[in-house]
């Protein structure tokens, strides 16, 4: 027990300064009834720079935060569903974003644009995005039952293709995920009455998660693919876990502790001509790419059925990038979401026994890929923050303890505290887990 009171002492002092800092001022609510506002979007409109904005389980419309500071952190995970696109896009360096406890869905398109039909567009922000215990899933492709024929052969339009769960575009100082699920959508079926089309296509299966141009971090994530599409002819291929894409000015991803899964290829339903769609890539990585992986799963998609031909698995990793193994095992972390300031949240830590932790609480985030940590920096250390000693974790691999979140000055309505456990080993040196971030309300 005096682990658990150490650590209430230590962190109750970290946040005198809070006094002096105007950032995260205001709280407004969300609710399909009894609250403020009805959508979350009317929400963000209305919010001042560094609001949160609390919601409660209901279903909403699309949200799009363009060069704003805010925090949408739903009072339950998984029960705020948005239909359509969440979209966080021209944040400046100074400004931040906080997404937690979302579950997204993509709406079907005829617009087959970069991030048309996503869960989430992550776009052109020069500041840090950061998604907690969130789930996004891309739209199935349009056009189930219809083909375009063409010298006798069936294909499946373009906006059949299967969209991306999430996609990432032009964030350079970095978006971090941690907890996330993100499933890519399966392409449309083509027309596969009789009489059966005995040649064409179908379109492929959406990525559970696009980086392109950007820093991305994963903690403790599901990449799924999407299924690729059924048809007479050639079944469509599934989409890939994750796909990085070469842009500038690099495009690379962290990962520990995730898992990677292609999705399943489509049947080619013909008896005598059918082939089945291959399954899709657990991780794709375009020339000029890099990964740096942590103990991850990858989890290669299933070849579609066909009667008359085998089909090909997809692979675990593929492409031209430059893939970093590192041989670490994972640290896992887990913490509250949201706790009222004052009060005392729990914390959960799994790993190899023995290892010595501590955990960094503080007032800024940052984004820093650290190969000599094993992981990305998300909680930054220095002025307005403390590092708290934990002790050991003991034999059974799980610590638990709990600590003092702290208070709110008068006149501020709420703010977010960064946290992140980390190895403090003189011989096996530091380690990094998750980071998270608890919002703090009055």
């Amino acid at each position: 027990m005096r682990h658990s009171q150490r650590v209430l002492a230590l962190a109750s002092l970290a946040y005198i300064g809070f006094a002096a800092s105007p950032a995260f001022a205001g709280v407004l609510t969300v609710a399909p009834t009894g609250a403020s506002y009805t959508q979350i979007q009317a929400a963000v409109n209305a919010a001042g720079p560094g609001d949160v904005i609390m919601i409660s389980p209901g279903s909403y419309t699309a949200v799009t935060i363009n060069g704003k500071s805010l925090t949408l952190c739903s009072r339950s995970a998984g029960s705020v569903t948005i239909f359509g696109t969440t979209t966080v896009v021209n944040l400046t360096a100074s400004q931040r974003v906080i997404l937690s406890g979302l579950n997204g869905f993509g709406q079907p398109t005829v617009t087959t644009g970069a991030g048309a039909g996503a869960g989430l567009v992550v776009l052109n922000n020069a500041g840090h995005v950061r998604v907690e215990t969130c789930v996004f899933t891309g739209a199935d492709g349009l056009g189930d039952g219809f083909s375009v024929t063409s010298g006798g052969c069936c294909w499946s339009p373009p906006e059949g293709v299967g969209r991306d769960g999430a996609y990432v575009d032009g964030n350079a100082q970095g978006v971090s995920f941690t907890a996330c699920e993100f499933q890519g959508g399966r392409a449309s079926d083509s027309n596969l009455a009789f009489p059966i089309c005995y040649c064409g296509s179908s379109q492929s299966g959406g990525s559970g998660l696009l980086i392109k141009s950007s820093l991305v971090s994963l903690y403790d994530c599901i990449l799924r693919g999407g299924r690729g599409g059924h048809n007479g002819g050639e079944g469509g291929r599934g989409g890939s876990g994750g796909v990085l894409v070469n842009g500038l000015p690099i495009t690379a991803v962290c990962s520990s502790g995730s898992t990677f899964r292609g999705g399943k290829g489509g049947d080619g339903v013909d008896g005598i001509s059918g082939y089945p769609g291959r399954g899709g890539n657990g991780l794709y990585l375009n020339t000029g790419t890099s990964a740096r992986l942590l103990d991850n799963a990858f989890v290669p998609g299933l070849p579609g059925f066909s009667w008359g031909w085998g089909g090909y698995a997809g692979l675990n990793i593929t492409g031209g990038g430059v893939v970093h193994t590192d041989t670490e095992s994972r640290l896992v972390m887990t913490t509250d979401r949201y706790a009222r300031a004052g009060s005392v949240v729990d914390l959960r830590l799994q790993g190899a026994p023995g290892q010595q932790m501590k955990l960094i609480l503080s007032r800024a985030s940052t984004f820093q890929i650290l190969a000599s940590w094993h992981g990305t920096m998300l909680s930054s250390p220095g002025k307005g923050s403390v590092v708290v000693p934990l002790g050991p974790i003991p034999a059974s691999g799980v610590l638990q303890t709990r600590y003092t979140v702290p208070p709110l000055p008068t006149g501020l309505g709420a703010t977010s505290v960064f946290v992140q456990a980390y190895r403090d080993d003189p011989i096996l040196g530091p380690k990094l887990a998750a980071g998270s971030t608890i919002t703090l309300l009055r």
